[in-house]
């Protein structure tokens, strides 16, 4: 049988056994903030694509692998970041609830409670999800409304980010963003992780010695603790393993002494009764388990066993960051239709789809990662299929006035395969002398490319034909017959150029993103998507 799936944040908020004590408002605004914040990171993160900033992009709504930061993850490359990952958790207080800013009782608990800002909640998840082999840089976010005390500048240093920085987007949601400092409270912090994961690995032990369940040797706390473990059993059987006289009689104060009182609460709360000490054993699969030499350490025994863990809460503390004070969800909708490409003429249609597209991920219908390919495609469906639609009616239009006006002519599709070509790309150039500027067109064309585009012009001039596409010439500037012709043959002609190096920066710059060449990117993204 399957495990049954994990619920979505809307399955939890909406289902049969909410808490009573949740107005319909509470239910939904903390929804509402992800979903928004959601769509303020997903166009930020597409338009630093079309900047060419980010090569790569992909957005995931409850990443079921991501533990506690698993409402946005975001997978991304950049000029300065091979491979990159973000993991967010959202949480959201409404403004009954955020009259007083979040203080240190508030993120650092006596115990990894199950409070929403509880820094050892967040870093026991981050344990559960360590992957000693997952490379590329990585970034767990916090993020709320509320504000923090003052106080808590004890523990935190504000970051800044450039524009082109994925992260700015803190900036937009008029954020402030900290990460821990390595002075102040930091000893009282590194202390409080350092309890929380011993306190994982003692329920870990007390659990298996009581059900007699293998340990996999591959477990991180085992592997992490490998040496306070080792000193604290020996070996029975080639796995089986049983807790040493020393570790029953171990000094409260040391390592050895603070696990076992916490496998001692932890084993007595486990049903049955209590065996005698040396029952207690452990069964350690693939065991690996060898004895160290504490005494040829030359750093303390605190050093010596928590020596792999602190590497750990170093690497947590230096990827996490709080993301403080943002807007609230309706404020952030706001900004979210300000993010909207200019060059997108149905902004409504277009923020709908993407809307959609988040809240289908976030309802768990269908794939919750969102694409790159996807995105394209929503900003494209409605522009695209419009200017698609225009250019074939227009089209239809123009040869049918052309059979109006001449009559004894009969229009017949040209057979000759070169000449075809030949008035193909004439129609080409002279689409950008209409669509794109001299500046442009010295970027875009070579010399040669250049010199064809002024022949073109010339025997266009010279030219009596009046039943093409193209009319004639006025002032230097070719006469097409509607304009959506131009818009199209100027997307085509980058589309068949769309490896040059000379395209690719063109469609990075703020030329290609003028409002009149809208439909001339519609085209192109389409003839994109279409391959």
């Amino acid at each position: 049988m399957e495990p049954p799936a994990k619920k979505t944040k809307l399955d939890t908020e909406n289902g049969p056994n909410s808490s009573a004590s949740q107005s319909v408002s509470s239910s939904y605004h903390g929804m509402f903030y992800h979903l928004r914040l959601g769509m303020v990171i997903l166009l930020h993160s597409y338009n630093l694509h079309r900047k060419g900033t980010l090569p790569h992009l992909s957005i995931t709504m409850e990443d079921r692998e991501a533990g506690k930061f698993d409402d946005i993850v975001i997978r991304y490359a950049s000029s300065t970041t091979p491979k990159g990952t973000i993991y967010i958790q959202a949480k959201h207080k409404l403004s009954s609830e955020n009259t007083k800013p979040l203080t240190e009782g508030d993120f650092f608990t006596k115990k990894a409670s199950s409070t929403p800002f509880s820094i050892p909640m967040y870093f026991r998840s981050y344990l559960d999800h360590y992957r000693p082999a997952s490379n590329g840089s990585h970034a767990y976010l916090l993020c709320t409304n509320a504000t923090i005390d003052d106080k808590m500048m004890q523990y935190f240093t504000r970051r800044h980010y450039d524009v082109s920085d994925i992260l700015s987007f803190c900036d937009l949601i008029n954020a402030t963003c900290y990460s821990f400092k390595r002075e102040g409270k930091f000893t009282a912090l590194f202390k409080d992780l350092r309890r929380v994961s011993l306190e994982k690995l003692g329920k870990l032990l007390a659990t298996h010695a009581k059900t007699g369940e293998e340990i996999n040797s591959n477990d991180t706390l085992i592997r992490l603790y490998h040496n306070l473990i080792a000193m604290s059993v020996e070996r029975v059987t080639s796995n089986v393993f049983r807790f040493k006289r020393e570790f029953w009689t171990a000094h409260d104060a040391t390592p050895m002494g603070r696990l076992r009182i916490i496998v001692e609460r932890e084993y007595g709360k486990l049903p049955q009764n209590k065996p005698k000490e040396e029952a207690i054993q452990l069964t350690i699969s693939n065991a690996s388990i060898d004895i160290p030499n504490a005494t040829a350490n030359p750093g303390s025994v605190d050093q010596f066993c928590f020596e792999q863990i602190d590497r750990i809460i170093h690497q947590f503390c230096d990827e996490f960051l709080l993301v403080c004070g943002s807007k609230s969800e309706s404020n952030l909708l706001s900004d979210a239709h300000e993010l909207m490409p200019s060059w997108v003429r149905d902004r409504k249609g277009t923020f709908e789809n993407l809307q959609t597209l988040l809240l289908e991920a976030l309802r768990g219908e269908g794939t919750n990662t969102i694409t790159l390919k996807q995105l394209k495609e929503k900003y494209i469906e409605v522009n695209a299929n419009e200017s698609f639609n225009m250019l074939r009616v227009l089209t239809q239009e123009h040869f049918q006035s052309v059979r109006n006006e001449y009559p004894f002519i009969e229009l017949q599709i040209i057979k000759n395969e070169e000449a075809r070509q030949q008035l193909k790309r004439r129609h080409l150039l002279l689409a950008l002398v209409v669509m794109f500027d001299k500046d442009d067109r010295a970027t875009l064309l070579s010399n040669k490319e250049q010199l064809e585009v002024a022949r073109c012009l010339q025997k266009l001039a010279e030219s009596n034909e009046k039943t093409g596409i193209v009319l004639g010439v006025r002032d230097d500037m070719p006469q097409f017959s509607h304009r959506i012709f131009a818009e199209y043959f100027a997307a085509s002609w980058l589309h068949e150029h769309k490896h040059r190096a000379e395209c690719v920066s063109f469609r990075q710059s703020e030329s290609y993103g003028k409002r009149e060449l809208s439909r001339v990117r519609d085209f192109f993204d389409r003839m994109i998507q279409m391959g």
